[in-house]
């Protein structure tokens, strides 16, 4: 089996898992005095659609599902 078949067999959910990609972007906010502190690191994911989603796998991968089962534009 080649890969290209590999990939032909794959279910929706299974090719979206797949396609998403995983990001990180740092997450700043600001006190009282509106100074800016950092917060920390956040992991973002990345649809073939260009949709990002902060920190939600689900919600991405029922974007990236919905993508899969439009019609070609």
């Amino acid at each position: 089996m080649t890969n290209e078949q590999w990939i032909k067999q794959l279910g929706r959910k299974e090719l979206a898992e797949r396609l998403i990609r995983r990001s990180y972007c740092e997450d700043w906010d600001y006190d009282y005095d509106e100074e800016p502190f950092f917060w920390g690191i956040k992991e973002v994911y990345i649809t073939s659609d260009g949709c990002e989603f902060v920190e939600d796998y689900d919600a991405a991968l029922q974007q990236e599902c919905w993508w899969l089962a439009q019609e070609k534009e």
